[in-house]
């Protein structure tokens, strides 16, 4: 846990580095250091925004089958090759108490759960440090302008 604190403290120092850097820059002195903070600005973004994308899809995949569930108990319109497989899982699940049935659409919630947290925890832990590269990159780009 010591660890874990204390990587997101370096990078919190990391990211007000950035930030600071980039507010600081004369494009007129250090040209060249304008590309390399951009370069060094956008990685650490799209570092979170793949990390999110890649959760959230996960996310939504694993809502299908709770969703296709509640669908088909309260009547809920779905399109006709959906529903079929919609009826036949809840048939599985509620009628014929199959076991496999039951598991997929347990671990299916579980993980939904799972990865709307992992998605989630970085933006709150390090909502310091996404300021940070938010006001770098709103900088960088007054500055290009």
């Amino acid at each position: 846990m010591a660890a874990h604190s204390a990587n997101r403290e370096r990078y919190r120092e990391y990211t007000h580095y950035l930030r600071v850097s980039a507010a600081g820059l004369n494009v007129q002195v250090a040209p060249a250091r304008l590309e390399r903070l951009r370069s060094q600005v956008n990685l650490e973004r799209n570092k979170f925004l793949f990390w999110e994308v890649v959760w959230l899809l996960i996310a939504v995949v694993s809502l299908v089958p709770i969703v296709m569930l509640a669908a088909v108990e309260f009547n809920l319109p779905l399109p006709a090759s959906i529903a079929v497989r919609a009826e036949i899982f809840r048939d599985q699940v509620a009628v014929a108490y199959n076991a496999g049935a039951i598991a997929f659409a347990l671990s299916s919630g579980m993980l939904f759960v799972f990865a709307v947290v992992v998605a989630f925890a970085p933006l709150i832990a390090n909502s310091d440090s996404l300021d940070d590269l938010e006001s770098a990159h709103r900088a960088l780009k007054d500055i290009e302008k």
